[in-house]
């Protein structure tokens, strides 16, 4: 304990109160929150954060390739409940009149290494304008009880889809946050395209030394962003590069 105390002052710069026991902690919140609700004066403001960040899975158009299972957090985790973010979408090509809706929980920027929590249709897309892309304004509403509202709306015809998690399938452990929060870190923006890249190549028809060889790479690649090996990163990055260049050819 003393060596987290040190380690909290000198990262927030101020000294870590000490007079309450670590034990006695979450009694004496619970006593103050208690008391708020019986409407006893308190002079205290208590407040919930989401522990996770909550998102949607997304795909990209980088050098006319379609990179598929992005994670785009609306809510990032920490953030003060309740809450509600919104943000607007365009499917992949402008004559798309359906989109999946997927709901995940996590800080990995590759959805499907997060928590899925839920997934809806959204039909009859029209776009506002003529020849514009039809638009979809995505919006989560996290309340005080923890329950999740996500709503899509079209914008042209006002129509709207979405679903309510009251709580999530699976937590996450300990183990999975920090590992999970260490490839936050690590992660830059050319590391997602390429996992994303190479794991469509897999689903395809490969030869049997083609896909050891491309599993290889994304499995070091993969390694690195959990390990958060700095020094490792841009080698692996290349090597993964260079095999999929040699199977896209």
């Amino acid at each position: 304990m003393p060596r987290v105390r040190e380690l909290l002052g000198n990262h927030l710069g101020l000294e870590p109160r000490s007079a309450v026991h670590p034990r006695e902690v979450v009694a004496l919140g619970a006593a103050v929150q208690a008391a708020i609700i019986a409407g006893q004066p308190v002079d205290a403001i208590l407040v919930d954060v989401t522990p996770h960040s909550l998102g949607i899975e997304v795909a990209d158009i980088q050098m006319g390739r379609i990179i598929p299972g992005l994670y785009k957090v609306l809510i990032p985790r920490n953030t003060v409940v309740p809450v509600t973010q919104e943000e607007v979408f365009t499917p992949l090509f402008p004559d798309q009149e359906t989109v999946r809706i997927r709901v995940y929980q996590g800080e990995s920027p590759v959805a499907e290494r997060n928590t899925l929590l839920g997934e809806f249709m959204v039909k009859g897309l029209k776009p506002e304008r003529w020849g514009e892309w039809p638009k979809v304004t995505v919006q989560f509403s996290l309340d005080i009880d923890g329950v999740l509202h996500v709503e899509a709306t079209d914008r042209r015809t006002k129509k709207k889809k979405g679903i309510t998690v009251t709580a999530s399938p699976t937590r996450m452990g300990a183990a999975e946050i920090a590992r999970a929060r260490a490839e936050l870190q690590l992660w830059d923006d050319e590391a997602g395209p390429l996992l994303a890249r190479a794991r469509l190549l897999l689903k395809e028809e490969l030869e049997p030394e083609e896909r050891e060889g491309l599993q290889a790479a994304v499995a070091a690649l993969e390694e690195v962003l959990e390990s958060g090996d700095r020094d490792r990163l841009e080698q692996c990055k290349d090597d993964l590069l260079d095999v999929l260049y040699e199977l896209e050819e």
